[in-house]
């Protein structure tokens, strides 16, 4: 009976050993594929050592001489290549079998070296093994830190593989591909998928009618964070996963559950509002307004704001943008940068030039009917890199306050940027030059030593604190959260944005988004800490301020939404108690700063003093959003 009891325990002793390690393995495995080699050298030596003592002392005789130990040492020289392939030979050192000690060490050294080899090969190329491993892992026990679920393989996604294991290193990363994908597989999916693995991600092939499954089982077992990114190149497949997810029987929605769409903005604004996607916590994203979102997010672009020319929250002059090829994200960038120059009260005029920009941006002149009250755009006849181009710059007396390079071709926005660049500092003319660009390369480089700035590359659009920890979400949910209480709502800003809808989310962003133009306007930049009040006492001092921050509010407001195809309406227009009708894209208070009293006497609400109680709550809701406002020096 004790001995059955004995091999049992022995048993489940070793199966449990084997768990562990193969748990420990999926977990650590960049460890162990950079540490591996390191370590499996050292349990070579030490098994060197063990077979040199066996050797030695396990034939050792009285007379034992030098011949005798230089034998040992190449007997063990050799033994020690055994460990390589497994052999166990401890037989062939004698007398020293018989010793209990020496054959536990043996044996710790002979199960080392096998458990480390057979790691180092799966740790290297087996990252399907690994994947399935760590995915039962996940499945069964969960997991103590955030999960990334990635679906589609990409090089937008090595991207970002890359810089959530920098940011995050003890999170999981799983990528996500559907096993009818292999079809599709070329020398540079394969590369694709090494860098994947190399960078700390885990491959993991699906079913299609389970995945949706299979991840919110993952979701439901994460006891932190777990992070759906759907980002294929095919992006409908994005939106077919997504249908899956919320469309699961008997499911039950995780908490902590974030989604990500990666998909175009027509689709999004088609799709978004469907009731099916209202209980989740989904973010839509465009690759392209991530691109413009970047630049206006950045330092640089605050470069362009007319300092000088600021008096007391206002500019009163024209503000002169040129954009230079056309793209998606030059209509992006145009949908931030004219809402953006309303804030200080700014009209704004847009130059396009080529004869591209006029056939290219006649969708979004038309689909947009109200957008002349916001911006004059000019079609310029002059093509890009021609003789007359160059001509403009130089002899025209209203240079632009900034120049955006937004052609589909990097190297040409590049190029052409450098050039314009070179003749304008002949003609001693200092503009700001933005340049879209796809990859950081050496040019980049250039553009810094130039005074141009970069904006665009996939390296900083697809990563970890532009798709998923973004601090414009962080404002976009300070903002909301100050409109909710202020119409006396209860509740904290992580409520309130789990069911807000995606035209209060989109305002919201539309809101924050400008709040660093707006804090420069009155006079003031955004810092990290605590706010010390100064914000608050300039404005008791300058009524003038307040009211020209609070008229830049309502112009920027409106903007924002003509460049959404949104339209002035009247009351009776709208849906019976409502100021606006979303399906039909009619707001009443699209109207000049000194009509609003009159909307607002129709719907009992002051609008003037929302806007200007907004202006007086910027530094709450900084301070809500983790940063407060420093005076200009």
């Amino acid at each position: 009976m004790g001995e059955v009891m004995v091999f049992c325990l022995t048993w489940i002793i070793g199966l449990a050993m084997m768990l562990f390690l193969l748990y420990f393995v999926s977990k650590h495995n960049l460890w162990f594929r950079k540490y591996g080699l390191t370590l499996f050298i050292v349990f070579l030596v030490i098994g060197f050592s063990v077979y040199f003592w066996g050797y030695f002392w396990g034939f050792a005789v009285d007379d034992s001489s030098l011949l005798h130990a230089i034998g040992s040492l190449f007997l063990a020289l050799f033994s020690s290549g055994r460990i390589m392939v497994m052999e166990l030979d401890i037989g062939s050192t004698k007398a020293s079998e018989n010793i209990e000690l020496y054959r536990a060490i043996y044996g710790v050294v002979m199960f080392s070296a096998m458990v480390l080899l057979a790691v180092m090969v799966v740790a290297n190329i087996g990252g399907g093994i690994m994947g399935r491993l760590r995915l039962l892992f996940l499945r069964t026990i969960g997991s103590r830190h955030n999960v990334y679920l990635i679906y589609g393989v990409s090089q937008e996604s090595v991207f970002l593989v890359k810089d959530i294991h920098k940011k995050d290193p003890n999170g999981t990363i799983l990528v996500l591909c559907g096993r009818d994908e292999y079809a599709d597989d070329t020398e540079d999916r394969k590369h694709l998928e090494n860098d994947i693995y190399r960078y700390g991600a885990f491959k993991l092939s699906f079913a299609l009618e389970r995945r949706n499954l299979f991840l919110l089982k993952i979701a439901s077992r994460c006891r932190k964070h777990s992070y759906i990114i759907c980002m294929h190149s095919k992006r409908w497949k994005n939106i077919k996963l997504l249908n899956e997810i919320c469309q699961a029987e008997d499911k039950k929605i995780p908490d902590r559950l974030h989604l990500y769409v990666l998909s175009e903005r027509e689709r999004i604004r088609r799709i978004a509002e469907n009731n099916i996607y209202q209980k989740w916590d989904i973010h839509w994203e465009d690759p392209e307004e991530l691109a413009a979102r970047q630049l206006i997010l950045s330092k640089e672009y605050l470069t362009v704001f007319p300092k000088s020319d600021n008096i007391l929250g206002r500019v009163e002059r024209d503000f002169n943008l040129a954009v230079i090829g056309w793209s998606g994200t030059a209509e992006e960038l145009c949908r931030y940068l004219i809402p953006g120059v309303q804030t200080a009260g700014m009209h704004i005029r847009i130059q396009l030039f080529g004869a591209e920009a006029a056939e290219k941006t006649a969708y979004f002149q038309v689909s947009n009917p109200a957008l002349g009250q916001a911006v004059q755009l000019d079609l310029c006849r002059e093509e890009p890199d021609t003789k007359e181009f160059y001509e403009y710059f130089i002899h025209t007396s209203h240079c632009p306050d900034g120049i955006f390079f937004t052609g589909t071709d990097a190297a040409k926005n590049m190029e052409l940027a450098l050039r314009l660049d070179d003749i304008l500092q002949r003609y001693q003319k200092k503009v700001p030059l933005f340049v879209k660009e796809k990859n950081i390369s050496e040019d980049s480089g250039i553009l810094k030593t130039e005074g141009l700035a970069g904006f665009g590359c996939q390296e900083q659009i697809y990563s970890y604190d532009i798709l998923i920890n973004e601090k414009l979400d962080g404002m976009a949910k300070a903002v909301h959260c100050f409109y909710k209480q202020y119409y006396g709502e209860q509740g904290d800003e992580n409520t309130f944005w789990k069911t807000a809808s995606i035209y209060e989310k989109f305002s919201s962003r539309a809101m924050a988004v400008h709040i660093p133009w707006k804090v420069c306007a009155a006079g003031y930049v955004i810092v990290s800490g605590l706010p010390d009040g100064s914000y608050e006492q300039d404005l008791e001092k300058n009524p003038v301020l307040v009211e020209n921050l609070s008229i830049g509010e309502h112009l920027r407001w409106e903007a924002s939404l003509f460049c959404e195809g949104w339209k002035s309406g009247t009351p009776e227009q709208m849906p019976p108690g409502s100021n606006k009708d979303p399906k039909k894209l009619l707001h009443t208070c699209l109207v000049p700063w000194e009509k609003l009293p009159e909307v607002g006497r129709y719907y009992d609400t002051d609008y003037q003093y929302l806007d200007t109680h907004l202006v007086k709550s910027i530094g709450h809701i900084l301070k809500t959003a983790g940063y407060a406002m420093k005076k200009e020096e």
